[in-house]
């Protein structure tokens, strides 16, 4: 269990960021008129408005879509290209004053790996929802209090008496996690709760108009239903009379769909191969691009390198060696073309001397290649 990577600050991203909007979720948005409308058009792009916002264009938006990529328009004098940086509109779900700061996503993942006992039984899931019926109340229940108001208010001593009291945890096979825990959390106290979450940009939520409104995604529900549940919330703190332990309950189910919307948001939107990673970066038509299967070859190997088939090299490096051909050997362009591709059949020393030279010239005494896993995600 290992806690290299800080936290995300996002309240202090939030603070940074000058065209941050707070999609309204208190006592006030439920007396908005048609409030699902409201949240849907700010929270929510057409697609084929969204598409705009991805395709390249210039300033006055005259010259627009990939055709015109690299074009200078006549009238504004910008270039026709591909900015995300205009896409201004970044929405953030924020915590109201009367609820205590929610845990950073990060850190929820983090605490219920450590605070996971040994029958596997989630610890934290118990402190902070006190909905759940204990028939056999564990011994920490004698000394520390349940629910997302107490968890917060109390949380250093909680998890002192965890990392150094708790008698299940003081087993050696506990005490590595437990060091890395006590560090996490001296290094990054700071951003463990936050008041404010970020929402995809609307461009990344779409709907699609077919006789009726229609979600085209499976994320948008859920930061939807977070949203409205939160304003609920406010509005039965203030005018029900439900106990405490109610309040808790609701606000511990608001935290588990924002955690499900952000892991969705990776998971379906970022990683999958209609995501924007796999499919606008890693997934994109490239020239010098191929498909293998990777295994093991020798195991005093350095992790780093990979050894790729002849035939692969010379499609990927075509154009460096091609330079070289023409650039170095003098030889006509049509007939450097002509050697590399019988190469791709048959060995050739000259290209093979090539790549020789192409290793030693580089930096990295290797040539420099990424190569990505194909993981299956649900």
């Amino acid at each position: 269990m290992g806690y290299r990577i800080r936290p995300t600050d996002f309240d202090g991203l939030f603070d940074q960021d000058p065209y941050a909007k707070v999609i309204i979720s208190d006592e006030n948005s439920l007396l908005v008129r048609d409030q699902a409308n409201e949240y849907f058009k700010t929270l929510f792009l057409n697609t084929a408005d969204a598409q705009k916002n991805f395709s390249p264009k210039c300033e006055c938006g005259e010259l627009h879509t990939k055709y015109y990529e690299g074009s200078v328009c006549a009238i504004c004098g910008v270039k026709c290209e591909q900015d995300f940086s205009k896409i201004k509109f970044k929405g953030w779900f924020s915590i109201p004053d009367k609820l205590p700061p929610m845990l950073n996503p990060t850190c929820y993942k983090k605490l219920e790996k450590y605070l996971l006992n040994f029958e596997k039984v989630s610890i934290l899931k118990l402190l902070l929802d006190k909905d759940i019926d204990i028939p056999n109340s564990p011994e920490f229940f004698n000394v520390l209090g349940r629910g997302m108001f107490y968890f917060h208010d109390n949380f250093d001593s909680i998890m002192d008496f965890f990392m150094h009291q708790y008698k299940p945890f003081q087993r050696n096979i506990k005490k590595p996690s437990t060091k890395l825990m006590e560090k996490f959390i001296k290094e990054n106290r700071d951003v463990m709760f936050v008041r404010h979450l970020p929402i995809l940009n609307s461009s990344l939520h779409l709907i699609t108009k077919q006789g009726a409104i229609k979600r085209t995604d499976s994320c948008s529900p859920l930061i939807f239903e977070v949203l409205v549940e939160m304003a609920t919330l406010i509005h039965a703190m203030e005018h029900s009379p439900r106990s405490p332990k109610f309040f808790d309950s609701q606000y511990f189910n608001i935290l588990n769909k924002y955690n499900e919307y952000a892991q969705m948001c990776v998971r379906k939107k970022l990683l999958r191969k209609e995501g924007m990673f796999r499919k606008n970066i890693l997934g994109c038509k490239m020239h010098n691009s191929a498909r293998a299967v990777i295994i093991p070859l020798d195991p005093e190997e350095d992790i780093d390198i990979i050894h790729i088939p002849w035939r692969m090299g010379i499609r990927l490096y075509r154009l460096e060696v091609m330079n070289i051909l023409v650039n170095r050997k003098g030889m006509v362009f049509t007939d450097a073309i002509a050697k590399i591709s019988r190469a791709e059949s048959n060995y050739d020393s000259d290209i093979a001397a090539i790549f020789k030279t192409l290793i030693i010239e580089s930096k990295y005494k290797a040539l420099v290649i990424l190569a990505g896993r194909n993981p299956q995600l649900n």
